[in-house]
């Protein structure tokens, strides 16, 4: 390390990301990791779970989330039409982002609700022909799903309030900025339970629906009692807005990393910081 003051922010386990997605780019990243993991000295992670998972006898980081930058939205009325539409964001189809799992549990939600009800998957692979369209033709999964494919961060931020629910079946996620940006435009949220530090960011069930991810039968029927409870849909749109407020928002990330910086100043004589991000 070049012994300047500095401030590293961990943001993912990268043990899980390899043993999920094993190619030589996480190899690498996760031998980058392991010799900042060693040299560092001050660290805050973007979750409980990350902070967790990375300490070690000398090394404590401290947790400070990613911030959400304002986007359009508001607290939302419970969808009385027939026309209800989800929506899945992911990066890539695996068995990490467990978006197979998700489409087996949307044909029971639709033949319980309805055809009316729509799955919107958004997504590099997610496009007509792509991997998850080729899956679902073959697995009978496919009616009533859009393979909507790959958009801008700026595009799904527009169209997020347009839909009634986020669903978010990823089995591991280090903090998870698509949870937070449905949050904030008002959208409930259903996502794993068990899905690293998911089950923080929605404040331990009080701000969305927790459920076994790994079962279709268990997701069916979180999206079909949030589609059937008109105020409990309405109670986690509003209070998923103000916990982002509380929590994400930029003011409030920002005094967090302020605070950080000046308790290392402190603690060395005031030189540059650099700000290291991994």
């Amino acid at each position: 390390m070049s012994g300047y003051p500095h401030l590293i922010t961990l943001h993912d386990n990268p043990w899980v990301v390899l043993r999920y997605v094993p190619d030589a780019y996480r190899v690498v990243r996760l031998l980058l990791k392991l010799r900042i993991l060693r040299w560092g000295k001050n660290f805050t992670a973007v979750s409980p779970y990350i902070a967790e998972a990375l300490k070690s006898k000398n090394r404590h980081p401290i947790v400070v989330p990613n911030a959400v930058r304002p986007a359009p939205g508001g607290p939302r009325s419970f969808p009385t039409g027939p026309r209800r539409r989800i929506i899945s964001m992911q990066a890539e189809w695996s068995s990490l982002k467990n978006v197979d799992t998700a489409l087996l549990a949307f044909r029971e939600v639709r033949q319980r609700l309805g055809s009316d009800v729509e799955y919107w998957l958004y997504g590099p692979n997610y496009g007509l022909n792509g991997q998850a369209h080729q899956w679902a033709k073959a697995h009978g999964v496919a009616e009533g799903v859009h393979f909507a494919g790959k958009a801008t961060h700026n595009e799904i931020i527009t169209l997020l309030p347009d839909f009634d629910v986020m669903l978010h079946p990823s089995r591991e996620e280090s903090f998870g900025m698509t949870l937070v940006e449905a949050m904030q435009a008002g959208v409930p949220v259903i996502a794993g339970a068990k899905s690293g530090a998911v089950p923080w960011v929605l404040d331990y069930g009080k701000h969305g629906i927790l459920t076994d991810i790994n079962s279709p039968a268990a997701i069916a029927d979180a999206l079909c009692h949030l589609l059937t409870q008109p105020q409990l849909y309405e109670k986690l749109s509003r209070e998923g807005i103000t916990t982002v407020q509380e929590r994400f928002s930029i003011p409030i990330v920002t005094a967090a990393y302020e605070q950080q910086y000046r308790r290392i100043l402190g603690q060395i004589a005031p030189q540059a910081v650099s700000t290291l991000s991994y």
